[in-house]
């Protein structure tokens, strides 16, 4: 099943294939729209019958255990894509940058409030509430310390 995750690159002129990319160490370096591309490729250029039915086994997969609001969400962007561009690793991208962007924006804030972290907002300045916030969160991600 991991060749349809072997995404099919293509030339500027969208037909001339140039190569391929695994696409589990390289989703951060893909685009949805090259991803689609493959697909679509392997919907009607592909031989074995095998990877069109891995396409829909892998969509069928992620359907199963995905939280229905992540999936809800990566539908919003999955259904602007044709049926032959569609297909478990398409789907996969899209949830992989989505749950990569909220991890992002998640340490950022995170990172924000350490900055600006101090014992006074601590209700009876609780040195213990602070410290045990700020080593907790430098597990997660850096900061500065109480002041």
């Amino acid at each position: 099943m991991n060749d349809d995750f072997t995404i099919v690159l293509f030339g500027a002129d969208g037909k001339t294939v140039t190569g391929s990319k695994d696409l589990f160490p390289n989703y951060l370096k893909l685009s949805e729209d090259k991803v689609a591309a493959s697909n679509k490729w392997y919907q009607t250029w592909a031989a074995a019958e095998t990877y069109r039915q891995n396409l829909n086994l892998t969509y069928e997969f992620m359907l199963n255990y995905t939280a229905d609001r992540l999936w809800e969400k990566c539908l919003e962007t999955y259904d602007t894509y044709s049926p032959e561009e569609q297909g478990g690793t398409l789907l996969f991208i899209i949830m992989m940058k989505k749950l990569v962007s909220a991890t992002e924006a998640a340490v950022s804030y995170l990172q924000t409030t350490l900055e600006k972290m101090k014992l006074i907002d601590y209700e009876g300045e609780n040195g213990q509430s602070c410290q045990s916030n700020y080593w907790s969160s430098q597990k997660i991600g850096g900061g500065e310390q109480c002041t």
